[in-house]
């Protein structure tokens, strides 16, 4: 029986969860992790792509500071073989013009013997010697002596003998007279030749020899064949530019260097402007490059890892002696010619060479802080370093007195009243061929050289032949034969030429001039440049006969009176005046050595017989002479290029300029986050 009555009641169930929105937060996650992994890929491209544009403009800044480097290298190397040059312009006037005078100079081809010095071709002075005449019709110098005049004897009451022993006495005086100016005449040419500071002659004609008229009268001769600058004071300054030139190339490395001390360092002008122009070209080439977007301008800065020396070069100097015929009246009324010495006792540069154990380079550390957009640690500094280094040419070759004189042993006396004999034994001399030396009937001691060097004098056109009167133009025309290139030279200088199909390699204007700043002295030291060139000059000038101490106290007050020409930029012209501009204190002039002297660029190279000039502009290129490209190998080049070079090589000091050991010069270490960077890097 079922029992009636209510159903039992079910318990209610709880109401269900909210579950929406749950999987945002799986979401969120997965938002957060792309937003991150987007920040990290972002960051990390802008890393790269801000470190890959930080090494670049370090790159640039090496390369540029380099640029700068190899600039001062070739200007430095060009008064180098300007230096040489001048050495040949004096060679050219004691053996040429100083001997031309001789009765069989210059003689007939004889197969290139050596020369034979002889007033007369038959009694030998073993040297040149210089005599000079100014007419045409004088033969003094074509003599092995000049005998006195004959006097008839004097008979008693014979007033006819009488008056005619007193005329020919008048005479006999009057060729004394001739004999000593003589032989002022060819001692002060010579010593014009080597001392001179008064290139024309403005001062030595009318300040110094006031008080010595017949001094006076032979300088007036002279303007010709002395004019310009002596081989002595002109060397001095050469070298004096080129010591300049060297302190800025050596200027020591710079730490943070920012843009504001570039703009300060732009605009100073003490010590010295082109003392500043490697880190100001260096740091606006980086700095121009990474621009002000990803790199706030302010925290770039560069620091230079030089060390203390970057090039040191080393002088080559010589001393010699030189000759010119004195006369001297002896007995009988006979004018008896002798040699008076004259020459460079103490040590003359007449060159540099490059100290292959120093290494010329341009490292730097560049900094600078990125901008990145997700980084919670703000900027991030990041560093690059590049190194750079001038290659690919020389300055000049490292040279022994046997490359610059002639042994010597005077064949002729010594003696007399202006003997002063000095000690080098040995006189000038170059050679001129490939393989030759500077001994006896080598170099300018053929008979074949002086004959192309003399006919160096006529002018070009069908005659041919010498003009009667050789003029100041002859001159001119004759020293840029002799001062031009030679097959010796070729690859040992780095000669300043133009090849007309090269646009990119141009050194000299259509006037054929090159000019670039050169100061003889830096301005920290131009107060006392001055004295310190006029100390050097007098340095050379302690012996000689008294009529060689007088041109040596002539030259060192002309130089005073030179010096204050120069600081107007009114100096010695090159040529001639119609086509050269005078050199100033700061500014050196150099004439093209291959050309001669034009009004347009098409005049042809110089040409002398006897394949003893090498103008070939291609021929003298130094650089860029064994690369694989074809056309580059063709083309070659003139001067230093610039090339990157590996941090590895600089530390491990394993590269030297001559290829031959370790250079003293690696990058400094004493920053010891920079030793511990360079350690690490090869490239």
């Amino acid at each position: 029986m079922k029992l009636l009555g209510k159903k039992p009641s079910r318990p209610t169930p709880a109401p269900a969860r909210d579950e929406r929105g749950q999987i945002s937060i799986l979401l969120g996650g997965m938002m957060l992790t792309f937003v991150f992994f987007f920040a990290f890929v972002v960051n990390t491209g802008m890393l790269v792509n801000a470190k890959i544009n930080l090494q670049n403009a370090a790159d640039l800044a090496a390369y540029a500071g380099a640029s700068v480097q190899a600039r001062q290298l070739n200007q430095i190397a060009f008064l180098n073989y300007e230096m040489r040059r001048q050495y040949k312009k004096f060679l050219f006037r004691y053996y040429v013009m100083g001997n031309m005078s001789q009765q069989k100079f210059p003689r007939p081809d004889t197969g290139g013997n050596a020369v034979l010095w002889s007033p007369d071709g038959t009694q030998k002075y073993g040297l040149p010697v210089v005599c000079v005449t100014f007419k045409k019709e004088d033969n003094g110098c074509k003599l092995d002596k000049i005998p006195g005049i004959a006097k008839p004897k004097f008979a008693a009451f014979d007033a006819i003998t009488k008056v005619l022993t007193q005329h020919l006495e008048q005479l006999e005086k009057i060729k004394e007279e001739n004999c000593t100016q003589m032989a002022s005449a060819n001692s002060l040419l010579l010593s014009l030749w080597l001392w001179n500071t008064d290139p024309d002659f403005k001062h030595l004609n009318t300040n110094l020899y006031d008080s010595q008229p017949k001094i006076r009268d032979i300088l007036s001769l002279m303007q010709s064949l002395g004019a310009g600058l002596g081989l002595v004071p002109r060397e001095l300054m050469l070298r004096a530019r080129i010591n300049t030139l060297t302190t800025y190339l050596n200027q020591p490395g710079e730490k943070d260097l920012d843009l504001e001390k570039i703009q300060n360092l732009k605009t100073i002008t003490t010590p010295e402007p082109p003392m500043n122009e490697r880190k100001i070209q260096a740091f606006l080439s980086a700095y121009y490059t990474l621009g002000n977007h990803a790199f706030p301008g302010a925290d770039v800065k560069m620091d230079e890892l030089l060390p203390e020396t970057l090039m040191r070069l080393k002088d080559i100097r010589v001393k010699f002696d030189a000759y010119a015929i004195d006369f001297e009246n002896g007995a009988n009324g006979e004018c008896k010619p002798l040699a008076i010495q004259d020459g460079v006792r103490d040590p003359l540069p007449v060159g540099v060479s490059k100290d292959p154990d120093y290494l010329t380079y341009y490292a730097i550390r560049l900094r600078a802080k990125a901008r990145l957009l997700f980084s919670p640690f703000g900027d991030l500094e990041l560093t690059a370093y590049s190194a750079a280094q001038p290659f690919g040419s020389r300055i000049g070759p490292e040279l022994k007195d046997s490359d610059f004189l002639r042994p010597s042993r005077p064949q002729f006396d010594l003696s007399g009243k202006n003997a002063v004999v000095f000690t080098a034994n040995a006189v000038p001399n170059l050679p001129i061929r490939p393989n030759e030396g500077a001994g006896p009937g080598q170099g300018w001691d053929r008979e074949d050289v002086m004959r192309s060097f003399f006919s160096g004098f006529m002018p070009p056109g069908p005659s041919g032949t010498m003009s009667p009167t050789v003029t100041g133009e002859d001159i001119a025309r004759a020293y840029q034969f002799a001062m031009a290139p030679n097959p010796y030279e070729v690859g040992k200088y780095t000669i300043p030429t133009d090849v007309e199909d090269e646009e990119f390699m141009k050194n000299f204007d259509t006037g054929r001039n090159l000019a670039f700043w050169a100061p003889i002295a830096p301005r920290s030291k131009n107060s006392g440049a001055d004295s310190e060139i006029q100390n050097l000059l007098a340095g050379f000038m302690d012996a000689g006969s008294p009529d060689q101490q007088k041109a040596r106290e002539a030259a060192k007050t002309a130089l005073t009176y030179y010096l204050q020409r120069l600081r107007k930029g009114e100096g010695e012209m090159l040529d001639s005046p119609s086509s050269s501009p005078p050199e100033g204190f700061n500014i050196a002039h150099l004439a093209d050595p291959t050309r001669p002297r034009p009004q347009n660029a098409d005049v042809p190279a110089l040409t002398l017989p006897g394949g003893i000039l090498e103008t070939d502009p291609h021929k003298l290129r130094t650089s860029w002479a064994d690369v694989n490209s074809g056309e580059v190998e063709k083309a070659g080049r003139v001067g230093y290029s610039v090339k990157f070079v590996s941090f590895e090589l600089l530390q491990s000091k394993q590269i030297r300029s001559d290829g031959r050991a370790q250079h003293k010069n690696p990058i400094p270490t004493s920053d010891g986050t920079v030793e511990a960077d360079t350690q690490l890097l090869w490239h």
